[in-house]
């Protein structure tokens, strides 16, 4: 683990450095060539292409700045965790997949005045959220139809207690097995050929840190209002004095 950690922040350091060249260099030539005049439309080709490289160049450089703080010492020690904040920061750094497969995103608090803050590892619940999101991203894929595309979350505080249900429009989850992917090794994901393309260890780790480092728990439906799968996690509030 230590060797990984070693060469996750050289590679990272490495990475957004030179991602930050190229996401320096291309904001400069598109600002350029949108100053200029263009009558007949022969920049729209070189624009669009330098867009292109900017998004990519954004992508990796966000990948990589989550990379290096992921290793920060103080992502593993408990302190309070603001929840929708985690969720925040996690579909920042998905944007622009998301804007690309015209995903929208929605974080809705329905406790007025609640901290929505617990006491746990940081990393645990960018774990959590991060795993749900490759998720989400694939089923909605998976679709062989699809017109609005959401990935909503719902935030509820009450009697001491945080619950966080997590939907999408996506494919959802195969009738019957709402118990069994938290299982290791059990993968619902599948090629077109119906080949099992997942390594089943997403969700198990999932509920590891809901069920062992937060003594909450975890529930899935096969299909939620919007189409897909929905989570639902709850989680006591405790300070760190509980």
């Amino acid at each position: 683990m230590a060797s990984i950690g070693i060469l996750t922040i050289s590679f990272g350091h490495e990475v957004r450095q030179h991602s930050g060249f190229a996401l320096n260099g291309s904001t400069r030539a598109l600002a350029y060539l949108e100053k200029l005049d263009n009558p007949d439309g022969l920049l729209d080709d070189p624009i669009d292409c330098i867009q292109i490289a900017k998004d990519g160049a954004k992508y990796v450089d966000n990948f990589s700045r989550f990379a290096i703080e992921n290793i920060k010492p103080d992502k593993r020690t408990r302190k309070k965790v603001h929840i929708p904040g985690v969720f925040k920061y996690v579909f920042e750094i998905f944007s622009v997949t998301l804007d690309k497969m015209g995903v929208s995103s929605e974080i809705n608090i329905h406790t007025d005045g609640a901290a929505y803050e617990v006491y746990a590892f940081e990393i645990d619940w960018e774990s959590i959220v991060i795993n749900f999101m490759t998720n989400s991203i694939w089923a909605i894929e998976a679709q062989k139809q699809r017109q609005k595309s959401t990935i909503r979350v719902d935030l509820y505080e009450t009697d001491g207690e945080i619950t966080v249900i997590y939907s999408d429009s996506g494919i959802g989850l195969e009738a019957g097995t709402e118990e069994s992917i938290f299982i290791p090794m059990n993968s619902g994901k599948r090629d077109g050929r119906g080949n099992v393309i997942g390594t089943g260890m997403g969700l198990s780790i999932v509920k590891t840190h809901v069920d062992d480092h937060m003594l909450g728990s975890i529930s899935a439906k096969a299909h939620s209002d919007l189409g897909g799968a929905e989570f639902t996690i709850k989680v006591p509030v405790r300070g760190k004095n509980k």
